[in-house]
C-alpha cells in the first residue's frame, strides 16, 4: 500500500531533481540513477534512497524540503 507521505516525498524529489537538472532524464544521469528509478518517484511507486538523497544534497537540492515539504532558510 502506498502511503501518502511516501508519495509526497517521491513527487517532491522528482520535481526538485527535474527542475535542477532540466528534466527527469538529465536528473537521472546527473545523479547516476536509472531513469525508471526517477520516474517511479513521481508515480508514487518508489522513494529516493539514502544514496539518491546524498547525491541530491551534493548537487544543491534542498533535501530537507524533499523529506519534509519545508524549505530550508538561507
Amino acid at each position: 500500500m502506498k502511503r501518502k507521505g511516501d508519495i509526497e516525498i517521491g513527487q517532491r524529489a522528482f520535481a526538485e531533481a527535474s527542475k535542477m537538472f532540466g528534466g527527469p532524464s538529465k536528473a537521472a544521469k546527473r545523479l547516476r540513477l536509472g531513469r525508471t528509478t526517477v520516474f517511479s518517484w513521481n508515480s508514487g511507486d518508489g522513494t529516493p534512497s539514502a544514496y539518491a538523497l546524498q547525491a541530491m544534497a551534493f548537487n544543491g537540492i534542498d533535501v530537507l524540503y524533499v523529506l519534509t515539504g519545508r524549505r530550508t532558510n538561507g
